[in-house]
């Protein structure tokens, strides 16, 4: 027995998935949903699902793909991902009440994501592919007069030749007070 469970401890990296991704809603309001369900609205999946407060965290998901319209709940204030997910569709976040965007591991976002959400910090580090087109695809339509601290990756600083960022970022940037890092 000791032995299998020095097998388990040693290869415990090779069993799935480490990475977890955190809701934080407004007290009170959190979704009482099961994991399987939490799966079929988001499209993950994820492998644990535990309620600590007004957080939920799903646990051992990887390359997930953010579902359509799928976390546009009023009472969702945060998402931090350490890794889980890799892409975000449409409108996923759009009207929400989220201010707070950690996400580490998302390499594309697609048209409307973040519309008229009340943004202050996206954290956004890997995402080479905001809105699909170097244009604006209304990422952020709607969010105006924000204070905003906002980090992309450094390919998108560039993403219109001449030291023009990705029209979504400009449109962010020209409607909000924004400190932009790129890494």
């Amino acid at each position: 027995m000791k032995r299998i469970y020095q097998y388990l401890l040693r290869n415990a990296a090779q069993v799935g998935s480490q990475y977890t991704l955190t809701l934080s809603y407004t007290t009170g309001h959190v979704p009482n949903a099961t994991l399987a369900s939490w799966n079929a609205q988001i499209g993950g999946n994820y492998t644990s699902l535990q309620i600590q407060g007004s957080n939920v965290i799903l646990s051992g998901g990887s390359n997930v793909t953010i579902s359509t319209a799928s976390l546009n709940d009023i009472y969702l204030l945060e998402v931090n991902d350490d890794g889980s997910v890799i892409d975000i569709h449409n409108n996923a976040f759009k009207d929400s009440g989220v201010y707070n965007v950690y996400m580490t591991g998302v390499t594309s976002i697609k048209h409307s994501v973040f519309k008229n959400c009340p943004l202050t910090n996206i954290y956004l580090p890997a995402c080479t592919d905001l809105g699909g087109t170097v244009g604006d695809n209304n990422v952020f339509e709607g969010i105006a007069g924000q204070t905003i601290n906002a980090t992309f990756n450094q390919v998108l600083q560039d993403a219109q030749g001449t030291l023009v960022p990705d029209g979504d970022i400009v449109t962010l940037n020209s409607n909000n007070f924004c400190s932009i890092t790129y890494v």
